[in-house]
Parts: structure tokens; sequence; C-alpha cells
């Protein structure tokens, strides 16, 4: 289907930027933020950075959790489709036997 496509998509490029997010965050003991970037997350983001950084980090945490569920009953719902072909089987049944 097109439109499990297009969320796969948009799932990947959300993914990538919640990776973003959390590598970015100011972590207390140092951490990997610190480690890799030595400070310039906090001078390109401004001051207040740590708390917008993590209201945006749980939106798109949310938003990343929708995607999934949604990809998720499109696809069983296309399984199940699939399976019934889209149409009530029309496979002829076997004889039954009648009693004599």
């Amino acid at each position: 289907m097109i439109i499990t496509s297009v969320l796969a998509a948009l799932l990947l490029v959300v993914c990538v930027f919640l990776i973003f997010l959390v590598l970015s965050q100011d972590v207390k003991g140092g951490g990997l933020a610190g480690a890799l970037s030595g400070g310039a997350v906090q001078s390109a983001f401004g001051g207040r950075s740590a708390e917008s950084i993590t209201k945006l980090t749980a939106w798109v945490a949310a938003i990343f959790f929708v995607l999934i569920i949604a990809i998720g009953l499109l696809s069983s719902r296309a399984s199940r489709v699939g399976l019934t072909g889209g149409a009530e089987d029309k496979t002829p049944s076997a004889p039954t036997s009648t009693p004599k």
C-alpha cells in the first residue's frame, strides 16, 4: 500500500531526528552529548535549550509511537484483506456425506 510506504518513509525521518534530539540533550553526568559536542549544542540552541529540547523530544517520541501504531494497524488490515482476497471465499466446499 502506498499509505504504508509513505508512513514508513516519514517514520525513518522521525527516527533520525529523534536520535539527534536524544544525543543532543544535556546530561548531568556529561554523557555522550558533552563528549561529542563539547558544549556546542548549548551554544547552538541558546541558554534555555535543555528545557526546550526535552519538550521537543517528548513530542517527537509521541509522533514516533503514533506512526508505529498506524503502520501496525494498516499492515494488519492489509494482511487480513490479503488472506480473504477482499471478498468472501468462493471455493466450493467438499460434498458432505448423507446417510442412506
